[in-house]
């Protein structure tokens, strides 16, 4: 018998699906760190600059931190990040790349509840609308 899932389980997978369908309405389907394009299909991956593993709820569902991946380059590269932060570098800067890793450093153990998680949808929600346009 399946369990049901919690509300925080529902509200982090309908963030999440928005933060992806953002991505590709922002950057199409090429990959960020190879370039590749078209390949996307079951292959499509959003990847995290700081990795989600490794940064604070916040910054994992930043879209400053998102950026389509192509499946080789997101897990059997770990997420190129080298390429990743060198790409970033170049079109926003340094400073976009360090106030990035400064605040999920600020940010790490924070505590996130249901209404992070739905203010969060809710703004995300308009930004989405603004493509549907």
């Amino acid at each position: 018998m399946r369990r049901k899932k919690g509300e925080m389980t529902k509200l982090k997978e309908q963030l999440w699906e928005l933060c992806k369908n953002i991505t590709r309405a922002t950057y199409g389907n090429v990959c960020y760190t190879c370039g590749k394009t078209g390949l996307f299909g079951g292959n499509w991956q959003t990847g995290h600059f700081l990795t989600k593993s490794t940064c604070s709820t916040e910054v994992a569902y930043d879209l400053k931190n998102l950026r389509p991946q192509c499946y080789h380059c997101n897990i059997n590269l770990s997420g190129n990040w080298q390429v990743y932060e060198d790409r970033l570098i170049a079109a926003h800067g340094k400073r976009y790349v360090s106030e990035l890793k400064k605040r999920n450093q600020q940010t790490k153990g924070g505590s996130y509840g249901s209404w992070w998680f739905r203010q969060k949808i809710q703004e995300y929600e308009e930004k989405y609308a603004q493509f549907q346009v």
